[in-house]
């Protein structure tokens, strides 16, 4: 039988924000679904969970999710150019600066 602290490790003390960024990966990576959660539902989360000896700032929590989120949008960019890298030109044209909600070019 594995305690709590064996299957979900405790990161943060209160007060201690730089711990986290390391909580939230760890939580999104085992419950995709919480991705979607404001601040204040992650606190309770990371809370009840383990993650954490108690209940964080929501203003460092929302900081620390805006970081995750960044990292996240990062590694899915990279691995994005690692795929494509070499096909550009043989039928296959990213315009990765465009934003999606333009037309393309030609559209009328």
């Amino acid at each position: 039988m594995s305690t709590r602290s064996e299957a979900t490790p405790s990161f943060s003390a209160p007060g201690e924000s730089r711990d986290l960024l390391p909580a939230l990966r760890d939580l999104y990576s085992r419950h995709p679904e919480m991705h979607d959660l404001a601040p204040w539902e992650l606190q309770s989360a990371l809370f009840v969970l383990g993650y954490v000896d108690g209940l964080a700032d929501e203003a460092e929590i929302a900081a620390a999710v805006e970081l995750a989120r960044t990292d996240r949008l990062r590694a899915l960019d990279q691995l994005l150019l690692r795929r494509f890298q070499g096909k550009v030109g043989r039928g296959l044209a990213l315009d990765l600066s465009r934003r999606p909600t333009e037309e393309p070019k030609g559209a009328a």
